[in-house]
């Protein structure tokens, strides 16, 4: 007779789309990430990705696609050196740098920046958004400790909310369209303690098989999870 045995379940790894999730429902959060029943697979969601994907090839050298030719002036302003598009990152629980897929050590968060460069000893981070704007600073305060991390010599970060959905053309003006925050080592530092209460909240909720639905707006027409008490309403 075989004997079938369980797989070692793998080691906890978040990312901030994870808490984020999770934190927008439990329940539709087991679904789409753990047990992988539903898909969140939308044409929003579909149209976001090819955004980040010709504004990455933009920053390499590509020309922008017809439809997005008014986008060219953030693809200059920000191609004034050596950027990395679409820059992966991670670090142990340990807060240790270490790579995206790593062999050696255990990758305990990871992180996508969608542009990064240097000056000098600051980061410049941009975030491409393609939705309405949605500032959200922990957001912006876990990319720049990623950074902080792997780059050690990096003292302060400029992070940035592009929300290209708000450029329309050359006549909307630049601030009308971008958010940043200027962000120091010891802001990530003050601000880490309470992010980290969230993360391990998700965690539990792994440890513990136990997701909580929470019932928004969202229910009514943006969840697949027919299954839920809150489908639907």
């Amino acid at each position: 007779m075989v004997q079938i045995l369980n797989a070692p379940p793998k080691p906890f790894s978040w990312s901030f789309s994870h808490v984020d999730n999770f934190e927008t429902c439990g329940r539709k959060y087991y679904h789409q990430t753990v047990a992988k029943t539903v898909s969140d697979n939308t044409s929003y969601r579909d149209q976001g990705g090819a955004v980040h994907d010709f504004m990455a090839e933009a920053l390499r050298g590509k020309p922008l696609p017809p439809h997005a030719k008014h986008w060219q002036r953030w693809i200059d302003e920000f191609n004034d050196g050596v950027v990395f598009p679409e820059r992966k990152m991670a670090f142990t629980e340990k807060a240790e740098p270490c790579e995206y897929f790593d062999k050696k050590k255990k990758v305990w968060c990871r992180v996508v920046i969608d542009a990064l460069k240097f000056r000098n000893y600051c980061a410049v981070i941009w975030d491409w958004k393609t939705g309405n704007i949605k500032i959200n600073d922990d957001q912006l305060l876990l990319y720049a400790l990623a950074v902080f991390i792997n780059h050690p010599k990096v003292h302060d970060c400029d992070a940035s909310f592009v929300f290209l959905k708000e450029d329309t053309g050359p006549t909307v003006p630049r601030n009308d369209c971008i958010y940043t925050a200027h962000i120091t080592r010891k802001d990530t530092q003050d601000w880490w303690p309470d992010y980290l209460v969230r993360v391990r909240n998700l965690e539990r909720a792994i440890r513990t098989n136990e997701f909580q639905p929470r019932s928004s707006g969202l229910c009514r027409k943006h969840c697949a999870v027919q299954s839920c008490e809150h489908y639907g309403q």
